[in-house]
């Protein structure tokens, strides 16, 4: 009979043993995280007849608008489009109020929001109601709708937009409004800037701000005034399509674009327009910090935190911040 081997002896073997295997473990870890991250999968431990209900965040424009917090006091005074004795916050909320029926009786949970959004918002869908308007004389010309995403928008977002851009002209009847107005203003909503002030939503959330119709046009006033359900129907289908083509627990298309921090090599202007011979509209100087917003023909058009600027740079006029790794 042959002797046992010391227990240390064994050990040691046991150890070389394992020791191949190390590495593949080491690199087990990183890949299995990955497929956590971009494999859309249920809960572990959930439910087998558990049902995800959906939460959609329905801002009524305008309403209590004079109640903003103090970080957007500057707006408190936009009141938005007005006519005969009714303001926009009204038409806002008259149709979101018949547009919620409709998404519950679907399975979503709806929050109809003022104008001051709660902290850091999260939703699988946020919408913010407008209705446009514009002075005589051009008032009967310029008509229908119009929608738009963040200028950070995650693919979430945009499919969220296109949804918009399949079903609600279909259902409504109103032309797209191809002027656009202003659809930087529209893409810099303080709603979705994140990047700017506390009361905003989260950037994870997808989100769309529509203009329903023009108010101020003769024709779509008659809409508003005579058919407003058919408005409403057209915003909770639009967004139940959306709903349809969403994954819950896909995470990652939820994120807006990364971009890195800059600040301007030398003080230069901001301009209008991505080239040189538009309308300067703001000085800036390597002591501000620049969050870009959407990229150009070489330009980039960029957020001076601490202001209300907007406006467009040369690429190469900026230097990156190193070491900085957020958006906010």
């Amino acid at each position: 009979m042959l002797p046992c081997p010391p227990l240390r002896w064994l050990a040691l073997v046991w150890l070389l043993c394992l020791l191949p295997l190390a590495p593949l473990a080491v690199l087990a870890v990183p890949v299995a995280a990955e497929s956590r991250q971009s494999a859309p999968a249920a809960p572990a431990d959930a439910d087998p007849e558990f049902v995800y209900v959906p939460r959609v965040g329905i801002q009524v424009g305008h309403w209590n608008q004079d109640q903003l917090p103090s970080e957007q006091a500057r707006i408190r005074r936009d009141t938005g489009a007005y006519r005969e004795g009714v303001s926009e916050w009204e038409l806002n909320y008259m149709v979101a109020e018949q547009a919620k029926p409709i998404l519950e009786a679907a399975g979503v949970q709806v929050d109809l929001l003022p104008a001051t959004i709660p902290p850091g918002y999260r939703a699988d869908a946020f919408v913010s109601l407008h209705f446009d308007g514009v002075d005589p004389p051009i008032a009967d010309l310029r008509r229908g709708w119009k929608v738009t995403t963040p200028y950070l928008a995650s693919p979430k977002s945009l499919l969220l937009e296109q949804a918009f851009r399949e079903v609600y002209p279909t259902v409504t009847g109103l032309p797209y409004d191809e002027k656009h107005g202003s659809l930087a203003n529209m893409r810099a909503n303080y709603t979705f800037a994140w990047y700017r002030f506390e009361h905003a939503i989260a950037p994870e959330t997808p989100a769309a701000l529509i203009e329903l119709a023009f108010s101020t046009n003769p024709a779509d006033w008659a809409l508003i005034t005579e058919q407003p359900e058919l408005l409403a129907e057209g915003l909770a289908q639009s967004i139940l399509r959306y709903l349809e083509q969403f994954d819950p627990y896909q995470t990652l298309n939820r994120r807006p674009p990364y971009y890195p921090l800059y600040t301007p090599r030398e003080p230069m202007s901001l301009y209008d327009w991505p080239n040189y011979q538009s309308a300067g509209i703001e000085q800036i100087t390597p002591d501000n910090r620049l969050l870009v917003m959407r990229e150009q023909d070489g330009w980039y058009l960029v957020f001076v935190r601490g202001t209300w600027d907007l406006g467009w740079i040369p690429a190469e006029a900026l230097q990156r911040i190193p070491n900085y790794h957020r958006n906010r």
